[in-house]
């Protein structure tokens, strides 16, 4: 069962010292400690030894496995995490033969087309072909530079209708995001795509911050983002 190891009260601003909680470690085996931020700050968690086993950021969950025998575990407030105020972004493009990992469409910044930066966003992509077709599902969705977010459903029709997928991403780092042909289109095939980004601010009132936390003996089964 998950107790609440801090309260609105106690959450009013970015705690300042370590909040000891006893771990209640099993005594023959390893166990999982979860932990459920619903706060915009970010807390490093860990063992009595100083050692940090992990980062919880805010509004989001962590399960932290533990390997080493501990009696407490220590929450220390290092960061706090807010929306950065950016505006939408939107876009659309279209290449004919693309290259491998050629960019049909990309998004940044309203005005200056620079790097989002790290946060939360909403991202709504689409791609389809145009008036040549190509093989299905040649297209993804990636953070520029960072990492491959998710390949794209791409019906292999000749002026084919986007099938749009939405999903939420944290952004580590400060980027782009762009579809790009996974791999070359084939001669004369017309790719397409559609991009929209939004960032995701925090949903909570203060009156509903918390943590909650859980020692387990097997790996939690994870919630997701908490927006």
């Amino acid at each position: 069962m998950m107790s609440k190891v801090l309260g609105p009260s106690q959450l009013t601003s970015q705690p300042s010292s370590p909040i000891a909680i006893p771990s209640q470690f099993p005594q023959d085996r390893a166990a999982w400690f979860h932990i459920i931020n619903l706060s915009p700050y970010v807390f490093e968690i860990q063992g009595e030894d100083g050692i940090v086993r992990s980062v919880v950021s805010a509004f989001k969950e962590r399960a932290v496995r533990l390997k080493v025998r501990t009696d407490q575990l220590l929450l220390s407030a290092v960061a706090t995490q807010s929306a950065n105020g950016v505006a939408p972004s939107s876009n659309e493009g279209t290449v004919t033969t693309p290259a491998a990992n050629q960019v049909i469409v990309g998004v940044g910044l309203v005005g200056s087309g620079a790097n989002f930066p790290a946060g939360l966003y909403q991202l709504t992509a689409g791609a389809w072909y145009g008036a040549t077709a190509d093989v299905a599902n040649n297209m993804k969705l990636v953070a520029n530079g960072l990492a491959l977010i998710t390949n794209l459903d791409v019906q292999p029709a000749v002026n084919g209708n986007p099938v749009l997928r939405t999903l939420l991403y944290q952004l580590t780092a400060p980027a782009t995001f762009q579809v790009q042909a996974i791999a070359a289109g084939a001669a004369g095939s017309v790719y397409n795509a559609t991009l929209d980004v939004q960032e995701v601010g925090f949903n909570y009132p203060p009156s509903s911050y918390a943590v909650y936390m859980d020692v387990l003996d097997q790996e939690p089964k994870m919630q997701g983002v908490l927006l």
